[in-house]
């Protein structure tokens, strides 16, 4: 794989998991041939892309796979057809192959960083590289601050700009281990394994051990790399998250992808600041602004709400003796729990009353609150609320029961999906009530 191009022989194809000995076209199969310049996905690298070509036909490749020793081609026939043992044309997709060229090496420059910034705890516990990112797994137990995450890219992107030369040795395990490189993922290696060098500047120098050529080996870095660091253009952090305890992932783009996401981000940036009438300069003290007013507006509607709960909206808040006790029960229809408990309460000591029940339907959910003066030992607002809750299909609790029922004698809470029982439900206050006359 070290050429994007060359000449070979089919030495089988493969159709539905079965050898077969010419593929039409239109029909997808899998070409083996006797020497390639395709990489076979491994070591975290995707396969490359690109086409076989013969004198009949013409076979573009989807994938490509290691199993083994051979190189498995996936796609299918464009044009004419293939046949076993036909001489053939291969070219692989060469500016892919550019793309994860710079991911791939992109990648190295990561993991140094990432040990530089936050220490030699961290080893690679997996990554994937194609031409789009490099998605790198590894030992860590906490997210990555933004200063970490920008010290990660300042030492990344100091390495591309001193465009220093990307070296690829063959030596022995035991020289690799005296020349600083450093094994990955705890494999084991042959004799002779490959070293991957690059970066400048001392401890900047990132050296991995890959791709044994005799025996064991570890594939990570026996892909393709960059000549010159250069060649990556840029390098842009773009995710961070969890993968499993003690194990984070890091997401980075390079080159042309990484001018994707920069323009992306600009143009996201500039549609912001035009809906907020500002620049994106301005951007930032803009929302803090617009929250803050948001923040009023919203404490305002909730004092509103609050007073046309309690009747500020003109209407009459009707107090009943019912069995000797002083009791309220009202529908306020679209509050929220906090607003409805809030209301009861004041209205509770406004008006002196024994017992307040407010309902409140919101489209198909129905809450119902029944809050309890503390000086109606004989009440009890969980009891009260078990039997009004089963006419809005819900069950009542107190404000630590979890709606299970039970729960504080002065404050009880419930909810349901028939809003349609809520009359019933105040209704059935006097029925809940023991005799206190």
């Amino acid at each position: 794989y070290e050429h994007d191009h060359g000449t070979a022989q089919i030495m089988q194809i493969f159709a539905d998991g079965a050898a077969v000995n010419r593929l039409l076209g239109g029909e997808q199969g899998v070409i083996v041939l006797d020497r390639t310049p395709f990489y076979g996905e491994s070591g975290g690298q995707v396969g490359d892309t690109g086409t076989i070509r013969t004198a009949n036909g013409i076979f573009a490749v989807a994938d490509t796979q290691k199993q083994g020793d051979a190189f498995l081609h996936f796609g299918h026939v464009v044009e004419g057809s293939v046949t076993s043992g036909e001489a053939a044309e291969t070219q692989i997709d060469v500016d892919r192959r550019a793309a994860i060229k710079r991911h791939h090496s992109a990648t190295h420059l990561l993991h140094k960083a990432l040990r530089s910034t936050l220490g030699t705890h961290v080893q690679q516990k997996g990554s994937l590289v194609d031409e789009r990112r490099t998605r790198f797994d590894f030992s860590h137990d906490k997210p990555l601050s933004a200063d970490e995450i920008a010290r990660v890219e300042t030492m990344m992107n100091a390495q591309i700009l001193r465009n220093a030369p990307v070296t690829i040795e063959q030596m022995g395990r035991d020289d690799a281990q005296k020349k600083g490189a450093m094994a990955l993922f705890g494999e084991k290696y042959g004799d002779v394994v490959r070293v991957v060098s690059m970066g400048e500047d001392g401890g900047d120098v990132v050296r991995v051990v890959s791709m044994g050529d005799d025996g064991f080996s570890i594939e990570l870095c026996g892909g393709t790399h960059v000549a010159r660091l250069g060649e990556i253009g840029i390098a842009k952090v773009v995710s961070q998250g969890a993968v499993s305890a003690g194990v984070r992932r890091i997401e980075v783009v390079c080159g042309l992808a990484a001018l994707e996401h920069l323009a992306h981000s600009d143009a996201l940036l500039a549609e912001s600041a035009a809906l907020l009438k500002t620049d994106g300069e301005h951007l930032p003290e803009r929302i803090a602004a617009l929250q803050q007013q948001l923040k009023a507006q919203e404490k305002d509607i909730q004092t509103l709400k609050r007073q046309l709960a309690q009747g500020g909206d003109g209407g009459s808040i009707d107090v009943k003796t019912v069995k000797g006790w002083k009791t309220l029960a009202l529908q306020r229809d679209g509050l929220d729990n906090a607003t409805l408990r809030d209301t009861a309460d004041q209205l509770r000591d406004r008006h002196g009353a024994d017992v307040v029940v407010i309902g409140s339907a919101d489209g198909d959910t129905a809450r119902l609150i029944v809050s309890v003066n503390k000086t109606a030992k004989a009440l009890h607002a969980g009891n009260i609320i078990r039997e009004l809750a089963t006419h809005i299909g819900g069950k009542g609790g107190g404000r630590h029961s979890g709606g299970k029922g039970g729960g504080r004698p002065d404050f009880a809470q419930a909810g349901g999906k028939t809003p349609a029982g809520l009359p019933a439900a105040l209704a059935a206050l006097a029925d809940a009530l023991p005799d206190n006359t």
